[in-house]
């Protein structure tokens, strides 16, 4: 049986590089809810950002530097009945447009490029109020899988910045030692 074509829209289209589950954990954590503001630092089509906002009630902007992912997620956000909660909008994920202290949590959830995950941090940090969240998810993968040509992995995370993978609680380690207070880790399977 061919699936619903609003089901295809709505779970085809848009994947976020994060679990439902994993949404869930973070928004019970902080204790998401209706009052609070959200941001989502490296959006895509705003598949994290909305649901969290179907999940709390939250509120939330996220930002994207591709337009045409940012047109899909705005027409999900109408299909959803969310444009009240969610906006996204087309800009630099190196800049981002908004106040100090602005949100109560920050995503960065598979940004699109590898990056310096401690400097992106620092810009999220700006824009977080004191006693705000922020949460994190990288880019991984499983070197035994036979699916991934691991050195040609390298060499494209090499062309954005020199990098060695390091395991998660490596990662933790070097967020402790930059100042970070880190809450939880996970490491999200498949």
């Amino acid at each position: 049986m061919q699936p619903d074509i609003f089901e295809r829209f709505k779970h085809n289209h848009f994947l976020a590089p994060i679990s439902e589950d994993t949404l869930k954990k973070i928004g019970e954590h902080v204790g998401l809810s209706a009052d609070l503001l959200v941001f989502d630092a490296s959006c895509g089509k705003g598949g994290s950002v909305i649901s969290l906002a179907r999940m709390f009630g939250c509120s939330g902007i996220g930002l994207d530097d591709r337009p045409e992912f940012v047109e899909d997620g705005r027409r999900r956000i109408l299909f959803e009945d969310l444009s009240h909660l969610i906006d996204l909008l087309t800009h630099s994920s190196d800049d981002f447009p908004f106040d100090d202290d602005y949100f109560d949590l920050a995503l960065l959830c598979g940004p699109a490029y590898p990056s310096s995950g401690t400097s992106k941090l620092r810009s999220l940090t700006r824009v977080v109020k004191p006693g705000g969240w922020i949460a994190y998810s990288g880019l991984v993968w499983k070197p035994e899988d036979e699916d991934v040509d691991s050195e040609r992995l390298v060499r494209w995370l090499d062309a954005y910045l020199p990098c060695e993978p390091i395991d998660v609680e490596e990662f933790r380690g070097h967020l402790t030692e930059q100042g970070y207070d880190v809450a939880f880790v996970e490491h999200e399977s498949e």
